[in-house]
C-alpha cells in the first residue's frame, strides 16, 4: 500500500470543520513510508552509479595495462 493509498482510506470528514482530516497515527505512517522508499531508491541509484563507477574504472585499467 502507498503512503497515499494508507492516508485515502483512513481519512475522515469532520462536518464541524467542513473538511476532510486524517488521524496523525496514519499521518506519521504515511510519512515514515514515504521516507523508506525514498531511501531504497536512492540507495537502488547509488548502487548503479558505484557500479557504472566501477565498470568504468575496470576499463580504465585495461586500457593503461
Amino acid at each position: 500500500m502507498s503512503p497515499r493509498e494508507l492516508i485515502e482510506q483512513h481519512k475522515i470528514y469532520l462536518e464541524e470543520l467542513d473538511r476532510w482530516v486524517v488521524p496523525l497515527e496514519v499521518a506519521d505512517e504515511a510519512l515514515q513510508m514515504k521516507t523508506v522508499q525514498e531511501l531504497e531508491q536512492n540507495v537502488n541509484k547509488l548502487q548503479n552509479n558505484l557500479t557504472e563507477l566501477n565498470r568504468l574504472f575496470n576499463d580504465l585499467g585495461n586500457i593503461n595495462g
